[in-house]
């Protein structure tokens, strides 16, 4: 039987043995350094420098390859949630193109009927529908489409209205389709946990346009604001509004997405909404 490991809980028992090591490898060090330094000749010194000094640098490379195992789990448990959002929309596509005919042997049945009116009505419907998904289909990156369906949905079963504007199609973006779905999905998420707290109309809108520069992103919310005392300390790791329900991980690492690719991630936030906004630059390739 396949075990699921705590990937977290490993990285930090792992880090915390290692700090113990190097620690006690220093009050060793300056043990012999201060009290036994003439117990020994030099050639006992070196061998012992050599191990403390291995030891120690073996302990550094533990605690990296044990950080960047962490962040690879989060990289793989995102794509999984990605995937699985792709998968749902080619599922809603498929299921659509099944329908389609049947939609129309009820059109033409209707009309056959001399049932005008009706006709009319099922159409609207059913064209309504179909704008419900194509509306996500705006991009030619399958995993932003997938992102934009989950998380529209989902806010709309919070009763928040989505606007949803798109004049790129975002083709030859410089960043994996993945890492754009993390900035994007993060932000979102807090637009939709902005708006729990709002009893009057609430309304996301999420823009995504280009220049001859860079690719921009905009999302928007009606709700109370970030409090002003806390705005400094939003992109901080480990700092998050939510309590112990929070890891307060996500917008740091948008912003350090954004920034890898020498982006540009800021907000406005006041008493009326915020808005978050980050750009991508193009590459060369991108403008030629």
């Amino acid at each position: 039987m396949k075990r699921n490991i705590d990937v977290k809980k490993t990285v930090y028992v792992i880090a915390a043995i290692n700090f113990i090591q190097i620690g006690a490898l220093i009050i060793v060090a300056l043990y012999y350094a201060l009290y036994k330094h003439r117990l020994y000749n030099n050639s006992e010194y070196i061998v012992i420098t050599i191990i403390i000094v291995t030891t120690f640098l073996n302990s550094i490379i533990s605690i990296r390859d044990s950080y960047y195992m962490y962040r690879t789990e989060q990289q793989k448990r995102f794509l999984e949630d990605t995937l699985a959002k792709v998968e749902d929309l080619n599922f809603i596509l498929r299921e659509q193109r099944h329908d389609f005919l049947n939609h129309l042997q009820v059109v033409h049945g209707l009309i056959e009927m001399d049932e005008y009116i009706e006709a009319k009505n099922y159409i609207e419907k059913t064209y309504a529908d179909i704008q419900k998904v194509s509306s996500f289909l705006k991009t030619s990156n399958p995993a932003v489409n997938a992102l934009l369906q989950a998380k529209i949905l989902y806010a709309q079963k919070k009763g928040i209205s989505v606007n949803l504007h798109v004049s790129s199609r975002l083709e030859r973006l410089p960043m994996p389709g993945w890492e754009l779905c993390r900035i994007l999905g993060n932000i979102i998420d807090n637009a939709i946990e902005a708006l729990e707290s709002v009893n009057s109309d609430k309304i996301i809108s999420i823009e995504i346009s280009e220049d001859i520069k860079s690719y921009n992103f905009k999302v928007y919310d009606n709700g109370i604001g970030i409090p002003h005392n806390i705005q400094k300390r939003i992109f901080e790791r480990g700092f998050t509004t939510k309590g112990n329900n929070g890891q307060g991980v996500g917008l740091s690492i948008a912003k350090e997405i954004v920034l890898k690719h020498k982006g540009y991630i800021d907000f406005i936030s006041n008493a009326e909404g915020t808005i978050f906004e980050f750009s991508i630059l193009r590459t060369e390739s991108c403008t030629e």
